[in-house]
Order: structure tokens, then sequence, then C-alpha cells
């Protein structure tokens, strides 16, 4: 089983809403899910490096990365999976500058993700759950 790293920013705004995004899982195949911004490592890069790398790739703006807020540790395999079955170690860091993500052009973000539903203001009305407010996308 091979292990895949990943790096994820959490944007929240003063009124308790998490910036987050729509993907489907295995390019398309799999299940749609929402997880904040990130992305896995490439070769040799630091967990820093590699989620300024992702979320300017993703949204454009270039992080503030705070404190690491915890870590994340699965396995995937079948549908859910598109590197295979693995094992994913995720690592999720504070962004400080919230508002800079407030009023983001996703059309002039030329790495846009397969099966991306966009990104959206949403908050969390439970663990598992949440709740879209406006649509950035």
């Amino acid at each position: 089983m091979r292990r895949r790293v990943n790096v994820r920013g959490i944007i929240i705004n003063e009124n308790g809403e998490i910036f987050c995004q729509q993907l489907t899982a295995n390019n398309g195949k799999g299940r749609n899910f929402w997880c904040t911004p990130g992305g896995g490592l490439e070769m040799g890069e630091s967990l820093l490096d590699g989620l300024r790398r992702e979320m300017i790739e993703e949204t454009g703006v270039e992080p503030e990365i705070g404190k690491l807020l915890f870590v994340q540790q699965f396995a995937e395999s079948g549908e859910q999976s598109a590197h295979g079955p693995n094992e994913q170690l995720e690592f999720f860091f504070l962004i400080t500058n919230w508002q800079d993500y407030q009023h983001i052009d996703l059309g002039a973000n030329i790495a846009r993700r397969r099966g991306s539903g966009g990104m959206r203001l949403c908050r969390s009305e439970n663990d598992a759950n949440f709740t879209e407010l406006s649509d950035r996308g």
C-alpha cells in the first residue's frame, strides 16, 4: 500500500464560515465530496511549500499559513482512489489571510481540478454536513 501525503488549508471567516471545494473522487468516476483547498505533495516538497503551491494553483491567492491544526490518516481503495489502494495522510493548516479569499475569480484560475464543482463558502452544521451559503464558482 502506498502512502500519499496531502496538505490542506483551513480558511474560516469572522462568521465561522469555512471555504470549501466540491470534488468528485477518482477523476469524476467516484463519489462527490467537500474538502478544503489543498492536495498532494510533490517528491521532496515540504509541507508548507506544498500547501502554498496548492493554494495558489486552486484559488490564485497566496496563503498566509498559520499553525498546524490537525492531522488525519485514512485508507482508500476502489472507486474512492485515483491512485489505487493507498493510505492518505493529511495535514491541515490554518490560513490567516481569510479576507483575501472572499472574492476569488475562479474563471481566472488556470489550474482548476477535473471533477471540481467549484468552491463555496460553507457553514458547518455538524461534523458531516455542510450547508452552501454562497457560490464562488
